[in-house]
């Protein structure tokens, strides 16, 4: 029997162990954003935003100032859930709305086109469920000539409605993508919070040059950070493949992009956005122990034994402590106001302060005569 060759146990062995190794590298516990703010009930904190589908306690987690030595390290105190954190969301929904495409079984009985327009409102709700207080939403339509604000930026529960009656779109023939993807642009653009574009059609878009143009707002979308779900349903089947790669090119990532196969399919998509956009967890540690500076500095994240991910972080200005109305009237002496409104401080009954008056009177006293 002829011997192993030690070169190749040794590329067993390499492989072997580099197998074992990749899982532990993964992050199941995503930081997408670590920042020190101020509250008024708790001071100062560091608050990291993850992405993340685990269950997990606030032992798990734990951040260090690495540009120390050693690193000043601190573990987290608690979790805020999707629901009720203080990150509001800006949801803009962007449908299209051209007739073919809505349907008009409601108003032409006999019609046989597929009805997307009653589908719509059911698949709204479950997107926006449970988003965190303070959270908006907009709806706009892009059929016929143009785009159309139905709904401006306001409470999340008057979108759906604002779709209005699938009569209203009949006769609308262009589908205008372009000018609508400009229009939930600039409208979540003006918005400071956490910033979401939902995206419901078949992939047309009747502009020119729309392939550059698109391509624009693809870039302008990641520039500002705008989070983008593209959701799929086609009734007219002609240049498939070429509409899809156009719609599903806008989301922000291969994952935020879903297919329906029938109108009746987008319910069980919607309730699968929800648990892509929840799937938030807000990680809180104390500051106590860091030099509050208001300067940037080098952080770590780490989640259990996962590899830790750094990131920048601009540290608070420590704000100065404020005293009390009470304890301010106990540490210093209330101003003894005299009749000539000088309102000093030099107390009735202090002997220093009342020689030290007789002394200037004396100086600056002079005979009339």
């Amino acid at each position: 029997m002829q011997p192993l060759d030690p070169r190749l146990l040794a590329v067993v062995v390499v492989l072997s162990v580099g197998a074992w190794a990749s899982p532990a590298d993964a992050q199941t516990a995503k930081l997408l954003n670590l920042t020190c703010k101020h509250t008024d009930a708790q001071g100062a904190l560091f608050v990291a935003e993850i992405q993340t589908d685990a269950v997990a306690s606030a032992g798990d987690f734990k951040i260090a100032q690495t540009d120390l030595s050693p690193p000043r390290r601190v573990a987290a105190t608690r979790i805020v859930d999707y629901r009720h954190s203080d990150a509001p969301i800006s949801f803009v929904f962007l449908i299209q709305g051209n007739e073919a495409w809505m349907g008009r079984s409601s108003y032409e009985p006999g019609d046989r086109m597929p009805a997307v327009h009653r589908a719509l409102p059911p698949t709204i709700k479950p997107i926006i469920r449970d988003a965190p207080k303070g959270s908006q939403g907009s709806l706009i339509v892009y059929g016929g000539a143009a785009a159309m604000i139905k709904y401006p930026m306001g409470p999340l529960a008057g979108m759906a409605p604002a779709l209005g009656a699938e009569k209203n779109y009949y006769d609308k023939l262009g589908v205008p993508l372009v000018p609508g993807l400009a229009a939930a642009i600039s409208v979540l653009s003006q918005r400071a919070t956490r910033r979401i574009l939902m995206i419901i059609g078949d992939g047309s878009a009747q502009a020119p040059h729309n392939v550059q143009a698109l391509h624009r707002q693809k870039r302008l979308l990641e520039k500002l950070h705008i989070e983008t779900y593209a959701v799929r349903y086609a009734t007219d089947k002609r240049n498939e493949s070429r509409r899809k790669e156009r719609l599903f090119g806008l989301a922000s990532e291969p994952a935020n992009a879903f297919q329906a196969h029938q109108a009746g399919n987008l319910g069980e998509i919607s309730k699968k956005l929800h648990g892509r956009i929840a799937n938030r967890q807000y990680v809180v540690f104390p500051t106590a122990g860091f030099e509050l500076d208001g300067k940037s500095h080098e952080m770590q994240f780490v989640y259990k034994s996962e590899a830790p991910q750094n990131q920048r972080v601009d540290f608070c200005a420590a704000r100065p402590k404020r005293v009390s109305a009470g304890n301010a009237s106990k540490s210093a002496p209330a101003a003894t106001k005299t009749k000539g409104g000088c309102g000093c401080a030099t107390g009735n009954n202090d002997p220093v302060a009342l020689v030290g008056l007789a002394l200037l009177g004396l100086v600056f006293w002079r005979p009339r005569w």
